[in-house]
């Protein structure tokens, strides 16, 4: 075999690269300098100013007391928190008092209403607005699988006591 074949494939050649220059690692070297400075800075800057809003637990039956947190919103400033979606219109489920540094916490309980995705909206006195998503989760169907569990058992039960009577020692075969 021939340097520079592999059996099967394509012939190939192998080239030594020259000398490396500072001018050929200028451009890599740059390249790498600017992805880590936006690695280490990007997320600082990101989390400064963006105005969020959570909602505890984000999937809740009616009735459940909501915990309401933002950061980053209005300071000192009342604002109102309204439920809107499917059945809710955006009746007001409470207020609440932003701090110095536009911090809220909040509760409200969760009104009556049917299952659906919701909006949970907080607005300030200024008429600005932030919000975030809740689920209404439908009612658990656990009667129908239960009833449905004990027939398949009674089943199961009756077909044994069945097939045991017809087998027992004793009993008159069926002609």
């Amino acid at each position: 075999m021939r340097p520079g074949t592999l059996p099967g494939l394509i012939r190939f050649s192998v080239r030594r690269p020259g000398p490396v220059t500072w001018a050929a690692l200028a451009v890599p070297f740059a390249a790498t300098l600017m992805f880590l400075v936006l690695l280490v800075l990007a997320p600082s800057v990101m989390a400064h100013g963006s105005q969020t809003l959570v909602v505890e637990p984000p999937v809740a039956e009616p009735g459940t007391n909501l915990s309401i947190h933002g950061d980053y919103l209005w300071t000192d400033m009342e604002v109102v928190i309204t439920l809107s979606g499917p059945t809710a219109p955006g009746d007001p489920i409470g207020t609440a008092v932003t701090d110095g540094t536009g911090h809220l916490e909040a509760t409200a309980t969760l009104p009556e209403v049917r299952p659906g995705n919701y909006e949970v909206v907080v607005t300030a006195a200024s008429g600005e607005t932030v919000s975030t998503g809740l689920v209404v989760p439908s009612p658990a169907v656990v009667l129908p699988i239960a009833i449905g569990f004990g027939l398949l058992a009674l089943v199961v039960v009756g077909f044994g006591a069945w097939t045991r009577r017809r087998h027992a020692p004793g009993a008159v075969p069926e002609p």
